[in-house]
C-alpha cells in the first residue's frame, strides 16, 4: 500500500471526496487549515484512480489536477499511485483493502464556509461542478 495524499486548496465549508477507492461514497477530509486546504489520506494499491470532490454538495473536479473523462461522459480527477520501494517492502504480505484516515492540522478560524465557486487565484483549485451526483459503478481503470 501505498501512503496517498489528495488535496483540496479552496472554498468551501464541508469538503468530502468520492472515489473507485472508496466506492464512491463521500468521505470526510481533515479539518480546513488556514490557507483553505483540506486534505484526505489513504493507504491504496499501486494503479489509477478516479475521483470527485463534493464541496457544500456539489460534485466537482479540480481542474489544477489530471482528469479523466469515462465511458458514460463524467469528467473526474485521476489519481495514479505508483508502487514505491517503501511500499513493496511494507506491504509484501498484506492484503488488505485500502486504509483511509485523516489525520491533519487542526481546524482554524480562517476557514470559509462560503460556497464553494471558480477560484480566481492561480494556485487555487479550479471547480468545475456537475449538475448532480454522477452515477459511477466502481471498476478497474
Amino acid at each position: 500500500m501505498v501512503q496517498t495524499k489528495l488535496v483540496w486548496s479552496g472554498e468551501g465549508g464541508d469538503v468530502k471526496v468520492a472515489g473507485e477507492f472508496n466506492n464512491w461514497s463521500p468521505a470526510d477530509t481533515s479539518p480546513c487549515t488556514e490557507d483553505n486546504t483540506r486534505i484526505f489520506q489513504a493507504d491504496l494499491a499501486p494503479g489509477r484512480y478516479t475521483y470527485k470532490w463534493v464541496v457544500d454538495g456539489n460534485w466537482l473536479v479540480d481542474q489544477s489536477q489530471p482528469t479523466q473523462t469515462d465511458e458514460s461522459g463524467n469528467v473526474n480527477n485521476l489519481k495514479i499511485v505508483e508502487e514505491t520501494a517503501e511500499s513493496t517492502a511494507k506491504t509484501a504480505d498484506d492484503d488488505s483493502p485500502a486504509k483511509i484516515e485523516n489525520d491533519s492540522p487542526a481546524k482554524t478560524e480562517s476557514c470559509t464556509n462560503e460556497p464553494a465557486t471558480a477560484q480566481t487565484d492561480a494556485n487555487a483549485a479550479t471547480a468545475t461542478s456537475d449538475a448532480s451526483e454522477p452515477e459511477h459503478e466502481p471498476r478497474a481503470v
